[in-house]
């Protein structure tokens, strides 16, 4: 690999970086323009600022990090990508969604495992997770506005203060789902 190409992967949890994950998510958008059916970009919020304003150093969050992937690999399906997007948030693309509501499914399940404690400096951790979510082509055409609608769910459930999820169903709010 060229030094000038960007990592494929997260060295710290093995997700997929920022890059690799939007290009899955592009191919992700064509072969469901293809074949007519749905995708879902869910944004997670972890709550990781927390976890910095109590005093926990970087190797203690990394760890957290590393825990949370193995979470969500064993989670989701081998054909969803996992990606680190930011410090902050994670992101996760389901492809192939025949039903759309499966994504409640998906999304009450990561919040049933990430909100479970985490060791961390001898003691249990309790994350408050957040999940945004935008479908599509039911509520956006491209990456970007699949990106921003994504956002918008994102806020809107972390507003709820944790292990919440919101999913962006028109206009400038999303709609509340749990």
């Amino acid at each position: 690999m060229a030094l000038t190409e960007p990592r494929l992967y997260d060295p710290m949890t093995g997700l997929a970086s920022t890059a690799l994950f939007k290009d899955r998510l592009e191919m992700a958008l064509a072969r469901a323009r293809r074949h007519s059916c749905s995708a879902a970009l869910m944004l997670i919020d972890l709550g990781y600022d927390t976890l910095a304003d109590s005093g926990y150093g970087r190797d203690e969050v990394n760890r957290v990090h590393a825990e949370i992937a193995k979470r969500l690999k064993q989670s989701l399906r081998t054909t969803d990508t996992i990606g680190r997007i930011s410090q902050e948030h994670l992101g996760v693309l389901l492809e192939d969604m025949l039903v759309p509501g499966n994504v409640v499914v998906v999304a009450e399940k990561l919040i049933g495992q990430l909100q479970l404690p985490v060791a961390l400096a001898g003691s249990q951790t309790e994350l408050k997770v957040s999940i945004g979510v935008a479908l599509y082509p039911q509520c956006a055409s491209t990456i970007e506005s699949l990106f921003q609608r994504a956002m918008v769910s994102l806020n809107a459930a972390k507003k709820r203060r944790g292990n919440a999820y919101e999913i962006y169903e028109g206009g400038d709010n999303a709609a509340r789902r749990a």
